[in-house]
């Protein structure tokens, strides 16, 4: 959806008047504007105040308007995200009560304590996702993108036909298809359930609360291998942190993350699964950037610096992981 949408003040007056009345089932009152913070073709995030206490509505376009639904219905098995005051599945709107610091921020008065943080908020994800194992079905059904290792072969097969990419970058994709199928076909055969797997998942979409760690910002989410979500996380815990993403640390947090699956193989089958899926996931990262600038302008695709193509390039350019564990 171009941001044009987003911007207009008759699709504003119609979000503000549905955010003033799920506050009013609620017995709340909006004080002051409406602050729309983050204008995205993907979704736009305001912000608002009820008495002395910040809430925020995020809305969501047509190919990431599943995440409401995705929100109720793992609002349903965990406490690990923030309560939804309100979902209107329809539109792809929510509204929310602010969920305390972030860790990002938080970490930037206690980095020393990087690694421990980091730790529970994985085994905390972990814990998420085994217990959306069971949703899955329902996810699908409802919209949230597939991205099981079955099917990731037809999602690029799909962009070698109707895209726009280079020639070239065409021409690498298409020799790259079978050693996709490989990977796929390994990862295919896991004992690890498939579940919901955020794919953005870096310090600034965790909050640190009172009652415990919130996992926000589900607008990448897809059903897959639960490991795939480690891309992002060691791509970004390295990047912030000015790690190494195959160093110590990042094995220290890749173990903890790892720990509430060792009921499904050993440690060492576990670490193959997660090189597999980490490097399946580009293919979930192409997919997510494609949904997100489906209805974006061309000014705005270029903005961007066209993601899906260089993902894609990225990710061809990489060989299958090696049997051994990292």
């Amino acid at each position: 959806m171009s941001t044009e949408v987003w911007l207009d003040p008759r699709w504003r007056a119609g979000a503000e008047e549905w955010i003033d009345g799920v506050l009013e089932t609620h017995s709340l009152t909006r004080v002051g504007a409406v602050t729309y913070a983050h204008v995205r073709p993907w979704s736009v995030v305001a912000h608002l105040s009820v008495g002395g206490d910040r809430f925020w509505f995020k809305a969501s376009a047509a190919e990431t308007a599943y995440e409401p639904t995705l929100l109720g219905l793992l609002a349903g098995v965990t406490s690990a995200l923030l309560p939804p005051l309100g979902l209107d599945r329809a539109r792809g709107w929510s509204l929310h009560p602010d969920g305390g610091r972030t860790l990002r921020d938080m970490l930037a008065s206690r980095p020393a304590d990087r690694l421990a943080l980091w730790e529970d908020v994985l085994q905390d994800h972990a814990r998420l996702q085994l217990a959306a194992a069971r949703l899955s079905g329902q996810l699908l059904e409802a919209g949230v993108p597939d991205m099981r290792p079955a099917v990731l072969t037809r999602h690029v097969e799909r962009l070698l036909t109707g895209s726009t990419l280079t020639a070239g970058l065409r021409a690498r994709v298409a020799s790259w298809l079978p050693q996709l199928q490989q990977a796929a076909a390994e990862l295919a055969s896991s004992m690890v359930p498939m579940t919901v797997q955020h794919d953005d998942l870096h310090d600034n979409n965790v909050l640190i609360a009172d009652r415990g760690v919130q996992f926000v910002d589900w607008g990448d989410a897809s059903i897959g291998h639960p490991f795939g979500v480690f891309l992002v996380i060691r791509r970004s815990v390295a990047h912030q942190a000015g790690w190494d993403e195959h160093g110590p640390e990042l094995c220290r947090l890749r173990d903890a993350y790892l720990e509430p699956f060792t009921q499904f193989g050993s440690r060492r089958a576990l670490e193959r699964e997660l090189e597999v899926a980490t490097y399946l996931d580009g293919v979930a990262r192409v997919e997510s950037w494609r949904r997100a600038l489906a209805d974006a302008t061309s000014q705005e695709v270029a903005a961007y610096e066209d993601p899906v193509g260089g993902w894609l390039d990225e990710i061809v350019g990489l060989p299958l992981p090696g049997a051994a564990p990292m």
